[in-house]
């Protein structure tokens, strides 16, 4: 590959040194004259690319199924029975005596040293600046505007209508009555006869004889004479029976009927109609226009000015200046004194139980299984594939070469 390239050097050089302008003179470079130049046929590699269909063997799969055994395992439950011995936790109130700090207060008035702020008053004279307002009289000139009136003649446009009559083609709306047939329900009440358990008084009245106290010569007041009398009493007397009863429920039908409703069928008409249109009139009409002048006028105003005067007024100033006091605070002690109380508490003691219970545990069970699986098999297959190859063509060419100097190539 090497040598390739340093053939191609050579060749691109020996072409460009035949093409170059020097060889119409001085060709070698040293100062040959042109009757010592001579040529020579020299072969040089020229490379030439071209296309060339290569084979090449490339990898293809094809999937194929087999089969094999495979060893899988099954779960098989066993349930047999089993003593278990577990340990609980029974909870059991339990008392005790603990002894416990308490805090006893203990309230004194001490006398404590202090300071508080007296207030003292006096009377201060106090500067102060006012401002005081004065008014002077200054001539104002200013400008007004002076309105002048003059009577111009106005030409302006005015739409004049004018009317005319037009056909006018409209649909209108005549109502007709249309006989239609329809289906409505109707509601019957069709009677049904049942049964039904009532419960009836079937009493009498009965004469019944009762002895009443009576008076004794007329006194009516010793109690021991009595009286024989009759009064009706009702006796009741309960009798179930089975008593028929009608009863309605409605009962709902379809029922054809007919119907005459009204309705609306458009139908064309002609009508006369008043059109308006606007023709433009140009009139004429007497107008005033007001424009106004700038005059300068004068007038006298007052202007307030102000002065500083000073002034001076009496004020109350109020200072405050500490002075020792004595006070009584109440100071709070406190003394710590054990004292003793009877504690419930709960403390859990472990007890030994047992129970029978029924254990399930699963065994594996191998089992052989036909398996079927795909496999994907390699194999070559022959692609032709078009490649660029690069190949060295000889070529004759003529050299300049200078004789006679020693120096050129």
């Amino acid at each position: 590959m090497m040598r390739g390239l340093a053939i191609l050097v050579m060749a691109g050089w020996l072409l460009v040194a035949a093409a170059s302008p020097a060889a119409a003179g001085d060709v070698c470079g040293h100062g040959c004259s042109p009757c010592n130049v001579r040529y020579v046929a020299r072969t040089v590699s020229v490379p030439c690319w071209e296309t060339v269909d290569c084979t090449v063997m490339e990898t293809a799969y094809r999937t194929e199924t087999r089969t094999r055994q495979v060893t899988t395992y099954r779960t098989v439950p066993e349930t047999h029975p089993v003593t278990r011995t577990y340990t609980v936790l029974v909870p059991q109130v339990q008392t005790k005596t603990v002894s416990y700090p308490v805090c006893i207060p203990t309230t004194q008035l001490v006398n404590q040293n202090c300071y508080v702020p007296v207030a003292h008053w006096q009377d201060v004279v106090v500067n102060y600046a006012v401002q005081v307002p004065f008014y002077r009289t200054v001539t104002q000139h200013y400008t007004v505007q002076v309105p002048e009136w003059r009577d111009v003649v106005r030409n302006y446009c005015v739409q004049v209508p004018v009317w005319r009559d037009v056909q006018q083609h409209y649909t209108e709306l005549v109502p007709h009555q249309v006989t239609q047939q329809g289906v409505r329900t109707v509601c019957k009440m069709v009677p049904e006869t049942s049964t039904r358990t009532v419960t009836r008084d079937a009493g009498c009245w009965q004469t019944q004889t009762i002895q009443v106290p009576a008076g004794c010569g007329g006194c009516g007041h010793c109690g021991h004479c009595y009286q024989t009398i009759c009064k009706q009493v009702w006796v009741p007397k309960l009798v179930t029976e089975q008593v028929p009863c009608t009863t309605y429920r409605p009962h709902y039908e379809q029922v054809p009927y007919t119907y005459t409703c009204t309705v609306l069928k458009p139908e064309p008409r002609v009508r006369t109609v008043r059109h308006c249109d606007y023709k433009t009139e140009m009139r004429s009409a007497p107008d005033k226009i007001c424009t106004f002048r700038c005059e300068t006028r004068s007038r006298d105003v007052q202007v307030c000015d102000y002065r500083t005067e000073v002034r001076s007024r009496t004020d109350r100033v109020c200072s405050y200046r500490m002075e020792p006091r004595v006070r009584q605070v109440p100071v709070t002690t406190y003394r710590t004194e054990m004292r003793t109380q009877d504690v419930q508490y709960t403390v859990c003691v472990p007890q030994q139980r047992t129970v029978n219970e029924t254990v399930t545990t699963y065994r594996c069970v191998p089992e052989q299984v036909q398996q079927t699986y795909t496999v994907c098999i390699p194999y070559q297959v022959p692609r032709v594939v078009q490649q660029r190859v690069c190949r060295m063509a000889t070529k004759t060419v003529m050299v300049p070469v200078c004789c006679g100097c020693g120096t050129c190539l």
